[in-house]
């Protein structure tokens, strides 16, 4: 972890893991001491802490995110979005078998620029994103993992005492369009007046939906 001081000083990550071990495990031991936190009564405590400190922990440090919304978006720019979305596709020529779009150029102060590609190169560099066979992106582990994750969950909220989590709502694609972008499905890019009603969708291949 480097610290942006005068002197620039290095803070050792292994240093750091072993410190950082030590006083979680000693916040742990704490709670449990006030009754502030239970484990199940099949578990012995005083091996359950010997084992964690066996264990080598891995820390990773950076700047602070303004706070939990910030973070989900973050990951989801990486986990749920296309490699490069339509608006950054400027033009295709099909004469030419050429297709030109714009990028960021971070080494420029990360000012937008544009680059033109032949068209099976931008089919290469898009295969690249695109994840190997029973490749999964985001993969829980411990408690969270999914085979029993849901009976795990409850048996976790029954004995440290704390409310059920509550019922998943779904979101319509057209609510979260409007939350994220601001932008409504209805309204007409013309006269801007929530008029537009979809009734029906036709592609290229003839087929209505």
């Amino acid at each position: 972890m480097l610290f942006e001081t005068v002197t620039n000083l290095f803070f050792p990550v292994k240093a750091l893991a072993k410190v950082f071990r030590a006083k979680y495990l000693m916040g742990i031991k704490v709670l449990l001491e006030n009754n502030h936190l239970r484990v199940s009564p099949k578990s012995d405590l005083n091996v359950l802490l010997k084992e964690l400190y066996k264990k080598e922990w891995v820390v990773y440090a950076k700047r602070p995110f303004g706070g939990p919304q910030q973070v989900i978006s973050y990951l989801g720019r990486y986990t749920h979005k296309t490699a490069i979305t339509n608006s950054r596709i400027v033009k295709f020529d099909s004469d030419n078998n050429r297709v030109q779009f714009k990028y960021k150029d971070y080494a420029d102060n990360s000012n937008e620029k544009l680059m033109e590609v032949n068209a099976s190169d931008f089919v290469t560099r898009f295969k690249q994103h695109i994840l190997p066979k029973r490749f999964t992106r985001i993969r829980s582990y411990g408690y969270l993992a999914n085979r029993g994750r849901t009976e795990r969950i409850k048996e976790i909220t029954k004995m440290m005492n704390i409310p059920a989590h509550p019922i998943r709502v779904k979101i319509s694609w057209q609510t979260r369009l409007l939350l994220e972008v601001g932008k409504s499905i209805n309204c007409c890019p013309n006269c801007h007046k929530e008029t537009l009603i979809q009734i029906a969708s036709y592609y290229k291949h003839g087929h209505y939906g």
